[in-house]
């Protein structure tokens, strides 16, 4: 995979107009701020910049369409892999970065990807992540849920189960915060298709 490359204008324009911008809309301008690269459309801007932290052994870039919307919705997810890009925030596009180079990335790293764009309308993180790790106050409340523990992963014979919980924050329609807790059932083959499924297993206050 391109751990190594680097996001420019160039590729933060070829994202946005690849994934994010609907038919017959266009850029107008790439420029950079430091929130990211700033990409100009003929509607409105996105902002381009790599995840943070970074995901191991992978270019993953997210786009975003405001600043200060809270809790913030998920982000567009991008893997940049041999050349091409693809969207992880759409489960076909998902599948294409697994089949494209995906399926040489750890467990671990699958369960964040996966986790972080494929939650639903807001971002995703894995319980008992080393990448992001729970807050003591979120871990306390989660370690109530039943089903809901540590990820587990077994691979052999180039077939990987793993399993493992999630949890989002999503507004509600009347302006509450709530975490929706998921379980996550991940069947793949190194080479072949990956599939999943994911059971809702609570709805607390955030």
């Amino acid at each position: 995979m391109d751990a190594e490359r680097v996001l420019d204008g160039e590729l933060a324009r070829t994202i946005v107009e690849r994934h994010v911008l609907p038919p017959n809309r266009w850029v107008t301008d790439v420029h950079e701020e430091p929130a990211g690269f700033v990409v100009e459309t003929d509607t409105l801007p996105w902002i381009v910049r790599p995840a943070e932290p970074p995901f191991e052994g992978a270019l993953v870039v997210e786009v975003l369409r405001g600043y200060h919307v809270d809790p913030p919705p998920a982000p567009v997810g991008v893997a940049v892999v041999g050349g091409g890009t693809f969207a992880l925030s759409d489960e076909d596009g998902f599948r294409s970065f697994w089949a494209a180079g995906g399926r040489s990335s750890d467990a671990a790293v699958v369960a964040e990807l996966l986790a972080a764009y494929l939650s639903g309308g807001y971002r995703g993180f894995v319980v008992g992540s080393d990448r992001t790790p729970t807050s003591a106050r979120r871990a306390g409340q989660l370690s109530g849920v039943e089903d809901c523990g540590p990820i587990e992963a077994d691979e052999r014979d180039g077939h990987l189960d793993l399993r493992f919980c999630s949890y989002s924050v999503a507004p509600t329609e009347d302006g509450e915060d709530r975490v929706i807790v998921l379980r996550w059932e991940v069947d793949a083959e190194r080479d072949g298709p990956i599939r999943w499924s994911t059971t809702q297993l609570a709805d607390l206050p955030a």
